[in-house]
């Protein structure tokens, strides 16, 4: 059997992983990342002595029969806080649209989606979001073919732009409306154009983050789709 491949818990490539070829597995190594805290393990499966590291971003909850370390609130942590985790075997694994448990027999480690924080964080929601915005049968047409989009040149735009939204970066420069108006003669921009487009922003939130400025966004979001609507609409054909 191969080794482990390095994993980490988090949404990003789509969904949490699965980690049914981890079931078994023993922690044999406990570590804390600095300044983020995130939890790093590696686990050693006993009969094929293949070796994994399980990636654990913040925020996090360690929770046993001796101790609870919550991440958010505990202050550092350092790896010999985990009292029990080391030598313990991963039993289950569980996960849900707002998490995943790792359960160490009586221990259990939960992740949680974290909020917007940063403009990593503001890109790889804006990739994501425009991924599915161009597989998506209503609006890839509009954004492919009648606008033609250069998409090499626009994602990074729409980083500049909700960085600039979420924690004033003041790295974009442009006119929503005026990009908006020009479609204008070549394709209605109805309602339900910006109704769609909402609902992919929203589940691409909500896919990857949870908090004030996750909840933030959205409403930003819904508050410009609105506002560049109406304004279209009183625009002359």
């Amino acid at each position: 059997m191969t080794a482990l491949p390095t994993t980490r818990l988090d949404r990003s490539a789509g969904d949490w992983p699965t980690l049914e070829d981890w079931i078994g597995a023993r922690v044999i190594e406990i570590g804390v990342t600095d300044p983020k805290s995130d939890l790093c393990l590696t686990l050693q499966l006993s009969i094929s002595e293949s070796c994994g590291r399980l990636e654990i971003p913040a925020p996090w909850v360690f929770n046993s029969c001796l101790t609870t370390i919550d991440v958010e609130t505990s202050g550092d942590v350092k790896a010999d806080d985990f009292i029990g985790l080391e030598g313990a075997q991963l039993t289950a694994v569980e996960s849900s649209s707002r998490g995943m448990d790792c359960q160490f027999g009586s221990i259990t480690i939960s992740v949680r989606l974290s909020d917007l924080s940063c403009r990593d964080d503001v890109e790889l929601l804006v990739n994501h979001f425009y991924e599915s915005v161009q597989a998506d049968a209503v609006l890839g047409p509009v954004f492919n073919e009648v606008a033609q989009i250069d998409w090499s040149s626009h994602l990074p735009r729409m980083v500049d732009f909700w960085d600039t939204v979420m924690f004033r970066s003041g790295a974009y420069r442009g006119n929503p409306l005026s990009a908006h108006a020009k479609l204008l003669p070549h394709v209605e921009m109805s309602q339900a154009l910006f109704d769609r487009w909402l609902t992919l922003f929203r589940r691409a939130v909500h896919h990857l983050f949870a908090g004030e400025n996750a909840g933030h966004i959205v409403r930003c979001a819904e508050d410009m789709a609105n506002v560049i609507h109406d304004k279209l609409a009183h625009l002359p054909r």
